[in-house]
């Protein structure tokens, strides 16, 4: 059975290379930014699943480990993931250009900031959900595994 440690660091790789994929037409700083972003996104939600039904026993499946939910959250997110990129890398292009033309550096140097946080979090957003399939998928494989409904199976 897959424990915590093994979740997040396949969550994190699966993470990084969606927001890889994502970004793959960026410049090669933003893909570097936008990649740790994704890693950063599947670490965090590649445990997700333990967090909502948390592993008290080999039978603990219920809502974060279901089938339905997940493809129903997976719909959404796949149509608007692109939506969502598109805004923050605009605020980001936007920030860009505020510190090109920053009279101060330190105005400059926060302006850059916000750049690189805002392609961060284009990558966080395109790995949170890899990294929780990630997560069922490992669990797919287990003996249990994965609920097709809601209803938690806890013993």
């Amino acid at each position: 059975m897959p424990n915590r440690r093994e979740h997040q660091t396949k969550s994190a790789i699966v993470g990084a290379a969606a927001a890889l994929y994502c970004a793959r037409n960026g410049d090669p700083p933003n893909l570097i930014i936008e990649g740790l972003g994704g890693a950063v996104g599947g670490y965090v939600s590649g445990t997700w699943a333990d967090e909502l039904d948390p592993p008290w026993s080999p039978n603990h499946r219920g809502f974060g480990h279901a089938v339905l939910p997940t493809a129903l959250v997976s719909s959404i997110y796949l149509n608007d993931l692109e939506k969502w990129q598109l805004w923050l890398r605009n605020q980001a292009s936007k920030h860009g250009l505020q510190a090109a033309t920053a009279e101060w550096p330190w105005a400059q140097l926060w302006q850059q900031v916000l750049e690189a946080f805002c392609r961060f979090l284009a990558g966080v957003i395109a790995g949170l959900l890899p990294g929780h399939w990630t997560h069922l998928l490992l669990d797919a494989r287990t003996q249990m595994s994965l609920p097709v409904s809601c209803v938690p199976s806890r013993v």
